[in-house]
């Protein structure tokens, strides 16, 4: 999806799930991803983007992160 020679990302299905990632990345996650799917900049938190995977998962919507 592009407006204006912007990719827009589609709308997470799940509207209260938000990946906020301290990288900023809002496409997906960065390469830094560390084992057990934590945070390469927070190694105590769990990556944004592994969580929202995670909860599209529970409701059917993974097909989502193909179009981001």
């Amino acid at each position: 999806n592009h407006v204006g020679g912007v990719h827009n990302r589609p709308p997470i299905p799940d509207g209260s799930a938000k990946a906020e990632c301290p990288k900023f990345m809002s496409h997906g996650p960065c390469g830094g991803v560390r084992k057990g799917g934590f945070c390469e900049v927070y190694p105590e938190m769990m990556c944004p983007w592994v969580t929202l995977y995670f909860e599209l998962e529970k409701i059917g919507q993974t097909d989502w992160m193909k179009k981001v």
